[in-house]
């Protein structure tokens, strides 16, 4: 784990990339203060040098917590950072782009980075999907492959949709995949049965390089399967560390730099046990409060 200051600088070139992935930020979370996650977001993406040898941002899903209404605080702290994010990816010459996470939790509001870069007149290079769909970005000379959650009612539904897009575009294989949904290393086995998971063997096949996956907010790897996890933590029971990946691909040979930068700043909730404490001094005796602490 490093911290982004430490990372090694290299120029930007055909024949190297570097990316940075993050997912599950859930802006509007009611636990975990939106103004502190873009503060944290923000740290991690600083508007210096470091970042600017990023060539792309790759947002996996689940910026939003949940849908949010005009009058709501969170909305105008969150537009707020969306126009100084776009105006330093315009800035620093670095693409981004989109995924759709989870239904009932982003209700496609992370279009608003594209309303706000056109009404802004900002002008960053910036996409947002929402269905399974392959860019060819000229700019890299890379295929992306993006798949958002519950694109279909069954994952295997979704991986036929996958092969019927890989064809249309008459390609075997894509540079890297983004996608949101899980795949089983992610789970216990014994949850395996319960869910809809992704064929890791079919992903790592179609796709060169890495395959980003949002959802599950633990960090993992699997092959070249990569999972930033969340950027926070949003509940109890979650003490694992949380942040954002890097890779560095070099294309002229088959080794690549991989990168977990942790969030040093990640909220930690912290149960307080009254059970032993003197009713005389009014607190219950059979009780617990649970509190998040920053």
């Amino acid at each position: 784990m490093q911290n982004p200051q430490m990372l090694t600088t290299f120029s930007k070139t055909s024949k190297a990339l570097r990316i940075r992935e993050f997912s599950d930020s859930h802006l509007g979370h009611n636990k975990t203060p939106t103004s502190h996650v873009l503060k944290v977001i923000t740290e991690m993406l600083p508007n210096n040098d470091v970042t600017e040898q990023l060539d792309m941002i790759v947002i996996a899903g689940d910026l939003f917590d949940r849908d949010l209404q005009l009058y709501q605080d969170e909305v105008y702290e969150i537009k707020l950072w969306m126009a100084s994010f776009l105006k330093m990816v315009k800035q620093r010459n670095i693409i981004v782009r989109v995924l759709e996470g989870t239904p009932r939790h982003d209700w496609k509001q992370s279009r608003w980075l594209i309303y706000l870069n056109e009404m802004l007149g900002i002008d960053a290079n910036i996409k947002y999907f929402d269905t399974v769909s392959i860019e060819y970005i000229p700019e890299l000379d890379i295929n992306v492959l993006y798949i958002p959650d519950e694109f279909k009612p069954t994952t295997l539904e979704t991986q036929q949709i996958v092969c019927e897009t890989l064809a249309a575009n008459k390609l075997t294989q894509v540079d890297f995949t983004v996608m949101h949904g899980a795949f089983p290393h992610q789970l216990p086995k014994a949850a395996h049965h319960r869910a809809q998971l992704h064929d890791p063997d079919f992903y790592l096949s179609i796709t060169k390089y890495f395959i980003f996956v949002g959802h599950i907010h633990q960090y993992s790897q699997y092959e070249r399967i990569l999972s930033a996890g969340s950027t926070d933590r949003y509940c109890h029971n979650d003490e694992k560390a949380k942040g954002m990946i890097e890779v560095y691909v070099r294309r002229d040979c088959d080794q690549h730099d991989i990168t977990f930068i942790e969030n040093k700043l990640a909220s930690k909730f912290v149960t307080i046990n009254f059970q032993d404490i003197d009713e005389e001094n009014g607190s219950q005796r059979n009780g617990a409060s649970a509190v998040p602490n920053r």
